[in-house]
């Protein structure tokens, strides 16, 4: 018997979780906090069972979840599909689970949570951004020596302004001059199909702005 189809609704309500902190510490209390985080981390992670010679004990498995179900980012959406499923028995089994059973699937096969905590939290991001079109979710700066990552919220402008304009909305978000928020800039702006480029040969915040506004004017003229 074949499983029904899954629709794009369908995804978005057992995925994506709109009510995300302010701030980021680390993945696996950022992953820990809701069901769709939850669904989302055991269908695109591996999450190792294998960690300082540990090995499965009797009833423990692999995450059998993990790449039942693919999703496109910005960059590799060629077509009006956001997902492509490879396991619908799977991806069913795992969209009925409520948060007690995820977090026991994760607790009691004991999966390691490795990995860069704010690159893994702004993959989640990038995700919800990307599967609806109320909010979007930006990567902000790291704070406090490192200790979390800023999370900001901003309501989709409706008005489609001119992507440069909207370039300049994401970057005056972003207060730290440091790498890793130069990188989130840099990736959020090639998703806007900007010339990254030329941005970061200018490499300084200050004439960064104006480059990006004579090419904004170059655009409208």
């Amino acid at each position: 018997m074949n499983e029904p189809k899954i629709t794009q609704e369908q995804i978005v309500k057992k995925f994506v979780y709109l009510d995300l902190p302010d701030q980021g510490y680390n993945n696996q209390d950022f992953y820990e906090m809701s069901d769709e985080t939850l669904r989302y981390v055991l269908a695109t992670c591996e999450l190792p069972y294998l960690y300082n010679g540990k090995k499965l004990k009797e009833g423990q498995e692999k995450n059998k979840f993990y790449n039942c179900i693919e999703f496109y980012t910005f960059t590799e959406n060629t077509t009006v599909e956001k997902f492509k499923v490879n396991d619908p028995k799977l991806l069913h089994e795992l969209m009925d689970m409520d948060y007690d059973s995820l977090r026991n699937y994760v607790e009691d096969n004991e999966f390691e949570w490795l990995g860069a905590d704010f690159e893994h939290i702004e993959e989640y991001l990038n995700f919800v951004s990307y599967m609806q079109d109320e909010w979007d979710f930006v990567a902000g700066g790291i704070q406090n020596n490192d200790e979390y990552m800023d999370i900001i919220k901003q309501p989709f402008n409706k008005k489609k302004d001119n992507k440069y304009i909207v370039a300049l909305k994401i970057l005056m978000e972003y207060v730290p001059d440091d790498d890793y928020t130069k990188n989130s800039v840099f990736r959020k702006l090639t998703d806007l199909g900007i010339n990254v480029e030329l941005i970061t040969r200018v490499g300084v915040f200050g004439e960064y702005f104006t480059e990006l506004k004579i090419r904004g004017g170059e655009d409208n003229a």
